[in-house]
């Protein structure tokens, strides 16, 4: 006469209250497709469906399934500065919170600013300092860290070193600001949000 479909949380990474709860949905026999739109991203679920018949059960299937990545969520909380001297800023960073999936690293960028005008920057442009110098880019990535478990985490912009793929150079006598990436990874896909 129906069928019973279910989606039950078997893990995730939001801390949401709502986001742990199971979705059940009934549709008549004669549909061929059931959907779940409101499901937590980067979540594993266990999908069962059972045939009914009046009151009673009939078969069941069941299926494991994740649902995709979303962008991090919140956005992350601006670097606060508590250090700036000629060529290099030491800044705080918030340990970032994301329930729409892993935290797996952050992102540095400086972002230069003419004129006191703040523009926009693309995303997809986003590269290393080089890099950004050759194509004449007002921004780069000046350092990937690691996640911490730390409320805050300090670091020094411009001190002349490596951070993941990054070389985080000597800040010139520009004004720029300094936005923070959390990077969300799974499998094969990534998501980033800026503050």
């Amino acid at each position: 006469t129906e069928f019973e479909a279910y989606a039950v949380v078997l893990s995730t990474y939001s801390t949401i209250p709502w986001a742990s709860r199971n979705h059940t949905k009934k549709v008549s026999k004669s549909m061929q497709r059931i959907e779940f739109s409101d499901l937590t991203p980067s979540t594993e679920y266990n999908i069962s469906i059972i045939s009914k018949n009046g009151d009673l059960d009939g078969g069941i299937a069941s299926t494991i399934a994740k649902t995709n990545l979303a962008p991090p969520d919140p956005r992350p909380n601006p670097p606060k500065i508590i250090n700036q001297k000629s060529g290099f800023v030491t800044i705080e960073i918030d340990r970032a919170v994301n329930y729409n999936g892993p935290v797996s690293n952050y992102l540095i960028v400086i972002h230069f600013v003419d004129d006191e005008l703040i523009h926009d920057f693309d995303e997809s442009l986003l590269t290393s300092y080089q890099k950004a110098q050759d194509v004449g880019l007002g921004y780069y990535i000046a350092a990937e860290i690691e996640p911490f478990n730390e409320e805050t985490k300090t670091f020094t912009v411009g001190d002349g070193f490596t951070y993941g793929r990054y070389l985080n150079p000597p800040l010139p006598n520009r004004h720029f600001h300094i936005i923070i990436g959390v990077v969300s990874r799974m499998l094969d896909d990534q998501m980033v949000t800026y503050s």
